[in-house]
């Protein structure tokens, strides 16, 4: 069993997104916590026939409708320069890869199967990205 953080989880989504050609999502609108949310779920479903053990919990606040997971990864996945915040309030959220860490690149070094991951983009993240 292999130990995934959240980082590496939504990293690997976003490259599968950037793959489908979107570039970015609208932090502000709260179906992206909600779709993140059951992205997670079908990871927890399958995590153990994956070989996978989750070291983060995402999940949508009933209140607010956001998850400081996610949001914590997606700073932390800024760190390495996968995404882009690139405006004050941090709502808009661009994807850009670059030659050292290219969406391949990430999905191919991913412990969690890239092609797992390409379903769960597609499954859930297709109809928010832009």
């Amino acid at each position: 069993m292999q130990i995934v953080s959240a980082a590496q989880f939504v990293d690997g989504l976003m490259a599968a997104v950037c793959l489908q050609g979107k570039t970015g999502l609208n932090l502000d609108d709260p179906a992206v916590d909600r779709q993140f949310a059951r992205a997670y779920d079908d990871l927890l479903d399958r995590a153990e026939e994956l070989g996978l053990v989750p070291d983060f919990v995402i999940a949508a606040d009933p209140t607010y409708g956001d998850s400081t997971c996610l949001r914590d990864a997606i700073l932390d996945i800024r760190d390495s320069r996968s995404i882009a915040l690139n405006n004050p309030r941090f709502v808009r959220m661009m994807m850009k890869f670059g030659e050292q860490n290219t969406p391949e690149e990430i999905l191919d070094e991913s412990i969690v199967p890239r092609s797992f991951l390409e379903d769960l983009a597609r499954q859930h993240l297709a109809e928010i990205a832009q």
